[in-house]
């Protein structure tokens, strides 16, 4: 469990300080670390939903549900710290944002308590999950409590129906207001940071020549080749109680009865030739699906990210001029990206005739990179053509005046 812990978080960390050196363009570095927390909570929330199994393979349906709702509490926890530790206060819908004008310090802090709460929940996760179960309902049970009683109280001062739904709708109407009025800029333009930096990447991956490829290398990584000498002797320890955890086991946690282990725990006992065969050709489908999933969930994620964004920037002149500029600049890395998988794909051609006919022949991969190199120009000079219109309205503008 604790290996397959640690590849994950090392993923996670992997893909988030990518991200971060990838967002040093966008004028401030803590808006660059603000994102980076966003994805990587993003991915450990959506990969603990997906595949819990994989990483607590010993866990019963109850304990991993209880995980999920762990990490969607150190979710809540941190964006509920976030709101109310970084946002801007007093500030009115038609003032001008001034995103230079944040605390630093407070951003800091933010981010610290982000990983502070991840580090607790999960060094508890691992040891006291009944606790957390526990302290999880309790927190229900508050709230729900709270909120029961405020009702009641209301209610019982008019005692009337119509009183009840005007209390509802005081209750609601005023909160959403506070956080749409008091949301802090760099949480709406994070959303859209975090959309194109996902975006790019996963585009290209899909429409890339080199995608099917990458597919069988990644299918293939950490397979195991075992041979009949392996088999036997993995056979053999496992009937003479010589594993960990078994009752003839002499404490000598070597490699071989470490990869003994590891195969009959995967595959299960007996080990045959067949079995492992079996399980190998099953392990390199659900690689090849996992792979493919990702990619395409980034798409989706990434789209959805945009929109949320662009959604909270909207009749906010200073978030909408930050995000004309980033998507001038993925416009124009797009528009060269797609220029050049267009050489990459015909300099192949070239070279050898026999992958026009493949190329051809398969109607998927002519429909993908089709469709990925129409996606890629279109967004690029969309973006661009917007960006060109806004700035030639501000001179007109500014002319007239």
């Amino acid at each position: 469990m604790s290996k397959k812990i640690s590849e994950w978080t090392i993923t996670g960390l992997v893909m988030a300080f990518v991200i971060l050196a990838l967002s040093f363009y966008v004028g401030q570095f803590l808006w660059g670390i603000v994102a980076v927390v966003f994805v990587f909570w993003l991915w450990m929330l959506s990969d603990c939903l997906q595949r819990p199994t994989e990483h607590f393979p010993n866990a019963g349906e109850y304990e991993k549900l209880i995980w999920c709702l762990v990490i969607i509490v150190v979710n809540f926890i941190g964006a509920v710290l976030y709101y109310y530790l970084v946002k801007r206060k007093d500030q009115d819908e038609k003032e001008s944002i001034d995103l230079n004008n944040i605390s630093q310090k407070k951003v800091i802090i933010s981010v610290l308590i982000f990983f502070l709460s991840l580090a607790i929940f999960v060094y508890l996760g691992q040891f006291f999950l009944w606790m957390i179960a526990v302290a999880l309902l309790l927190i229900i049970f508050l709230i729900v409590s709270m909120l029961a009683v405020y009702l009641i109280k209301e209610s019982s001062m008019t005692q009337t129906g119509k009183r009840m739904k005007q209390s509802l709708k005081a209750l609601f109407t005023p909160t959403v207001t506070s956080i749409k009025n008091s949301i802090n800029p760099i949480f709406s333009y994070s959303f859209i940071v975090v959309g194109l930096m996902i975006f790019i990447p996963a585009v290209f991956i899909s429409v890339s020549p080199g995608f099917d490829p990458l597919l069988n290398s990644v299918a293939h990584v950490d397979k195991p080749l075992l041979s009949d000498d392996i088999i036997a002797q993995a056979n053999y320890f496992y009937e003479e109680e010589l594993l960990p955890n078994q009752q003839n086991y002499q404490g000598n946690y070597n490699s071989t009865i470490y990869s003994a282990m590891r195969y009959i725990n995967k595959m299960g006992y007996p080990l045959s030739t067949a079995k492992v065969e079996t399980w190998g050709e099953e392990y390199v489908r659900n690689r090849i699906q996992f792979v493919e999933d990702t990619v395409f969930a980034a798409l989706s994620i990434s789209s959805v990210a945009m929109l949320i964004g662009g959604l909270l920037a909207f009749q906010k002149k200073a978030l909408m001029e930050r995000f004309l500029l980033s998507t001038t600049f993925d416009s124009v890395s797009l528009l060269l990206g797609s220029v050049i998988l267009l050489i990459s794909i015909n300099y192949g051609i070239l070279a050898d005739p026999s992958l026009l006919c493949k190329a051809i022949s398969s109607g998927t991969f002519l429909l993908r990179n089709l469709i990925g190199v129409l996606l890629l120009i279109t967004f690029s000079s969309s973006g661009l053509f917007v960006y060109l219109r806004t700035k030639k309205k501000e001179q007109v503008f500014q002319s007239d005046i």
